[in-house]
């Protein structure tokens, strides 16, 4: 270890390193710390060691300020003054304890020791002001605090416990918050429990304290209270040479120049692009940054304990670093990132006059781990063991310093760089309550998403685990503290195995994989689309196979025609697994076409002759097909000189050549692994991708449909999708399997909205898939007849999906296309809220995985890739070997030999009742200044605004920026602010989209997927030099404003705050400069939501305090008073009296 290391490393093993009186090096370790091993790492660098502290000693030794009115705030103070801005007197930040006190305690005696610590430490006697926007602290001459006697109120309810009115008493007193500015920041409640029972109760605001000050205020308790009781005044303590607002004063003159500069040399490329940590959470992120808290606590036995003491003096590093690894761990696989940030809490008293000193020292430590590589859990100890080390040794840096600098754009929803915290406890104890602090303080408000705080006693390792009650359950914790504890014993029993050999849920993953082994335990079928139209032709030969506008063919009929046609592919050289084109419209001949091939044991090359010649060329080029079988109106839709080397069936035309060929069933030997069909999907290359799937696929497809759907003869089937998309298929076999009726319409008699109504009511569907969006433009009246309401092909939004569930059967059909069409299907449930993401269950014959990057199954609720297994997974992709083996892989989960998976490349998550919830496709997230973002997010929130019928977002340019394209019900432009506005009533900062675009229409490729070049560009305001003469004088002001603040000579009305040199505390400021111009109470809050000039405006254009002329002082003052009048109605609260 380097110098710096070996500072950090002292610092972080509770060793403290000062200099005597005489400049001697002095080391105070707790027992068992300073082994052999620390000494000589010591005595190897005394001397470095010794003159680097008195370097700091001669440089930057403090000093007690001059007696003045206000002093200016540590830079810790400032963030937290600015959190509680945002939430004026929230009970976020208090630092509560509560204990059992003795039966003979004498009150006043205790309330006179509070008072003398109070005038020993000017903490106690603080309050906050502001001047210009700028904060200070205000030291008080006089104890400024809230002490109170109370008694439990008789439990009216006689089940209820005196322990459980306890609880609701310090949930109460946890509640109730401080007022910064008025004070006091610091109350004791002794509670009367009753039956001689007294608790103490302690809070004091997180901006005058810490962990380390609670320990030196209750040693301190203890002491004057004895001293008091003794007759003395106060106990003789050693007077205090400084105080905090000392402390303060010299962190200032610490980070002036080279020093901060050298800190921020080491930060910032330490957390550029920093990743936000992708959780996954039972509830959406609200926007508040801080919620209800709960905790949980969990004890790792004394024997555990030891041997992870072992482990890390084995590596030559602390108990600490290898517990963090280890949670690095299950972050990992909770989040399947392996680029991860979390927090962690430093004491930060780094010389000897602030160790005894009650004020708010604590520094929080970014910690960026990287896990990947797939390291050895002993490799990532030492890797976690350089990074901590490097920022203990650059801890100086405070926390809001490094945000200030780094962080440009700010989401009051989240904390920056990180909403984790681990922490390790090393704060000195209390003596005289080590026994009586026992009392588990309920619920309290989280101020991250959660902290792991962990604390060692001679029994072992205590956790107390805070969340956010608002994003978790509580019996997520319970499981993850499970997964946790497994990994510990894991990494005891194997710490030079890789981190992805370890199995975090083994009996979970066992019961996932057994859940999939049942559903796929079915024999491959052979079965065929020309087999079963056999069968029907046999059992109900006059039953209508096929409806067309006016005419209709039989199971009969069609059985003859295709059974004729089917010869004469034969003689055309068609054989077993030979690819035979069809480039004809949905239509009888066109089944009889894609029978016929299937009786004659060729392969299905469908393509839709809307296609572009050059898509048409490209899969008749790809397929290398011998026979094309056509319509003679679409010939000219082929290229020819393709057309001179095909043989081409014409078959509205040639229908002679193949009249007089036999009408018998051919009855060819077909194979469960013979190739039914090749589908043509989009290829990364630019080149369409051939999808081959088995006659294996069919069979399990057409069982599976049945029983979903309850198709049965009786039932009538459209034909909607284009036949170049597997959906056809879908539809086609639905129908002749079951012996239903299946009704071909041209495809421009089926557009969505009244033509595709009309054509439900008059053939009177009863099983019909659309995309979602094509209910949007119909009304569910025109599903009168449906059965089944089936919806694939991209995301359902409940509000179009709930209307038509009300009166059918709906279901939400999932499947690549390697799968053969249909994977999974989720049916709709109104109490359960829709689909909410939903993909359901797989259907019989497949087998569905979340598999996260180390190759074992995802936890419950966590990302990962979805994986299908079972018969339904096609043979692979058409002359692509390498594509094939990438994505078609060995079943890794499975007990038959070969079983093969379809890796999907869709992130998917398990719920806790085996649902499977599907996320969007991993290569189609989008990150935003940190944020990784499922565009479809903001899709759904918009499509929840009034007025928008269709809406699409996109991501691009560089840094990527999001864009808007919304189709309007009235056809109007879209109000952009407006939308905006509610927009971000149900969206983060961060997922509004930069531009809003109103088209009439979003365009859309033939097989219903988005077309991104067709979008236009989007609509832009231009910033600085764009609308400066059209401001209005709402505009005008709040432009002005941020321009004094900023420094700046111009303001663009769409420049985010954040983005053009703003922070937190400038903010502040703006909120001054707002009330003092035109006498509005802003909340800080209010100003993060609205981060733009034009933003801020419209949300006050109503007000007619913004005019463009100056307001005369007494309507100035008026304005004000009825502004604070309304800030204190929302804010008001009890304030504790000072004694």
């Amino acid at each position: 270890m380097n110098l710096d290391q070996t500072i950090a490393h002292c610092a972080r093993l509770g060793v403290r390193l000062a200099l005597t009186d005489d400049g001697k090096l002095r080391v105070n370790a707790p027992s068992g710390v300073l082994d052999d091993a620390l000494r000589a790492t010591l005595g190897r660098h005394k001397d470095a060691i010794t003159e680097t502290l008195l370097r700091q000693r001669a440089l930057a030794a403090p000093t007690r300020a001059d007696k003045a009115e206000r002093y200016p705030l540590s830079h810790a103070q400032r963030r937290l003054w600015i959190l509680d801005r945002i939430e004026p007197g929230s009970s976020a930040y208090l630092i509560p304890s509560a204990m059992p006190l003795p039966s003979d305690i004498d009150v006043e005696t205790l309330f006179a020791a509070i008072r003398a610590i109070a005038r020993r430490h000017e903490s106690l006697r603080t309050t906050f002001c502001q001047v210009d926007g700028v904060p200070y602290q205000v030291v008080h001459d006089q104890p400024l605090l809230d002490l109170a006697c109370t008694t439990l109120p008789n439990s009216a309810a006689p089940t209820e416990s005196p322990e459980s009115v306890l609880t609701e008493a310090l949930a109460a007193q946890m509640q109730s918050g401080f007022d910064l500015e008025r004070g006091p920041l610091f109350r004791a409640r002794v509670i009367d429990v009753g039956a001689g029972q007294r608790v103490l109760f302690l809070a004091m605001h997180h901006i005058i304290g810490d962990g380390w000050s609670n320990s030196i205020f209750l040693n301190e308790l203890h002491q004057h209270y004895a001293a008091i009781r003794a007759g003395q005044t106060a106990a003789d303590l050693p007077p205090l040479g400084l105080q905090y607002v000392d402390y303060a004063t010299w962190q200032s003159s610490r980070l002036d120049g080279p020093n901060l500069q050298r800190l921020l040399d080491y930060w910032r490329p330490q957390l550029q692009a920093a990743p936000m940590l992708q959780l996954p959470t039972d509830r959406p992120r609200l926007h508040h940054p801080t919620a209800p808290g709960g905790l949980l606590q969990h004890h790792f036995p004394a024997d555990q304990t030891a041997a992870l003491q072992r482990l890390a003096k084995q590596r030559g590093t602390t108990l600490f670093t290898v517990l963090l690894s280890a949670f690095y761990v299950l972050l990992n696989r909770l989040s399947g990132q392996h680029d991860l940030v979390i927090g962690t809490d430093v004491a930060n008293r780094t010389r000897r006059e602030w160790e005894p000193l009650i004020g708010f020292f604590v520094n929080q430590l970014v910690l960026r781990a990287d896990l990947s590589g797939a390291p050895t859990f002993a490799e990532l100890v030492t890797r976690v063991h350089g990074l901590t080390q490097d920022a203990y040794a650059h801890q100086d840096m405070p926390f809001n310093v490094l945000v200030e600098h780094l962080v440009q754009a700010r989401d009051a929803s989240v904390s920056p760089f990180f909403q984790v915290k681990f922490i390790m406890q090393n704060t000195p104890g209390a003596t005289a309550t080590d026994s009586a602090a026992n009392i588990t303080l309920p619920e309290r408000t989280a101020k991250f998403d959660m902290t792991w705080s962990m604390s060692e006693d001679a029994q072992g390792l205590m956790l107390d685990l805070e969340y956010a009650c608002n994003l978790f359950d509580r019996t997520t914790f319970e499981r993850w503290l499970g997964h946790y504890s497994e990994l510990l014993a894991q990494v005891i029993a194997a710490p030079d195995a890789s981190i992805r050999t370890y199995l975090l849920d083994p009996a979970g993953q066992q019961v996932q994989i057994e859940r999939a082994r049942r559903v796929t335990q079915f024999p491959a079928e052979s079965e065929t689309i020309g087999r079963y139209v056999e069968h029907w032709a046999a059992h109900s030969p006059a039953a209508i196979a096929v409806q067309s506008g006016s005419a209709s063919i039989s199971y009969g009929a069609l059985n003859e025609a295709a059974n004729r046609l089917a010869r004469h592919l034969r003689d055309w050289g068609v054989d077993l697994e030979t690819p035979v084109g069809v480039c004809m419209d949905a239509s009888i001949d066109y089944v009889v076409a894609v029978t016929a091939i299937s009786k004659a044991g060729g392969v299905l090359v469908a393509m839709d002759p809307a296609y572009p010649e050059q898509r048409l060329a490209q899969i008749l080029d790809a397929a290398a097909m011998q026979v094309l079988l056509c319509q003679s109106q679409h010939l000219d839709r082929l290229p020819a000189y393709q057309l001179n080397f095909l043989g081409v069936i014409k078959t509205d035309t040639d229908a002679s050549e193949w009249s007089t060929q036999s009408a018998e069933n051919l009855c060819l030997p077909t194979h469960p692994d013979q190739l039914a069909y090749l589908i043509f999907t989009s290829g990364t290359t630019g080149k369409p991708k051939g999808v081959m799937v088995a006659a294996s696929g069919i069979g399990n497809l057409a069982r599976a449909q049945a029983k979903t759907f309850s198709v049965d003869a009786t039932s009538r089937v459209l034909q909607f999708a284009s036949i170049s998309f597997d959906a056809s298929i879908w539809e086609l076999l639905m129908a002749l399997a079951q012996g239903a009726t299946l009704v071909a319409e041209p495809r421009p008699t089926l557009m969505p909205g009244a033509d595709l109504a009309r054509a439900l009511a008059q053939h009177r569907i009863t099983h019909v898939t659309l995309p979602p969006t094509a209910l949007s433009v119909m009304s569910p009246t025109a599903g009168a007849s449906l059965a089944a309401l089936v919806l694939a092909g991209e995301a359902c939004h409940d509000e179009h999906v709930r209307p038509w569930a009300r009166i059918t059967k709906s279901y939400n059909a999932y499947g690549p296309s390697e799968t053969t069409v249909c994977a999974s299907v989720e049916s709709y449930a109104i109490d359960r809220g829709g689909f909410a993401g939903s993909i359901g269950h797989a259907i019989d014959g497949c087998g569905l995985y979340v598999v996260d990057a180390s190759g074992n199954l995802a936890l419950p609720l966590a990302a990962g890739e979805l994986w299908i297994t079972g018969p339904a997974v096609g043979r692979g992709y058409w002359n692509d070997p390498a594509q094939t083996a990438l994505r078609f892989v060995p079943d890794p989960f499975s007990d038959i030999a070969g079983a093969r998976a379809y890796r999907s490349g869709d992130s998917a998550r398990t719920q806790r009742d085996h649902r499977v919830e599907f996320l969007g496709r991993l290569d189609n997230q989008v990150k935003i200044r940190g944020h990784r973002i499922e565009l479809s997010e903001i899709e759904r929130a918009l499509l929840g605004q009034t007025g928008i019928s269709a809406a699409v977002v996109i991501a691009n340019g560089n840094p990527a920026e999001l864009h808007a394209y919304v189709v309007t019900t009235s056809g109007l432009l879209a109000d952009e602010p407006s939308l905006k506005k509610s927009l971000r009533l149900a969206v983060p900062e961060y997922m509004i989209p930069r531009t809003v675009t109103t088209v009439p229409r979003i365009p859309t490729t033939a097989n219903g997927k988005l077309d991104m070049a067709a979008l236009p560009t989007p609509h832009r305001e231009r910033s600085h030099d764009a609308g400066m003469a059209d401001r209005s004088p709402q505009q005008a002001l709040i432009a002005g404003i941020w321009c004094e603040v900023l420094d700046i000579d111009a303001v663009g009305i769409d420049d985010n705050f954040f983005d053009v040199g703003g922070h937190s505390l400038l903010l502040i400021q703006v909120q001054d400069r707002m009330q003092q111009r035109c006498g509005l109470a802003l909340s800080v809050a209010d100003l993060f939501k609205y981060p733009t000039v034009r933003d801020l405006a419209n949300l006050l254009a109503p007000d007619p305090a913004l005019e463009a002329a100056p307001l005369s002082d007494d309507r100035i003052a008026r304005r004000q008073m009825a502004s604070r009048d309304r800030a204190e109605r929302r804010q008001a609260r009890p304030v504790g009296a000072p004694t």
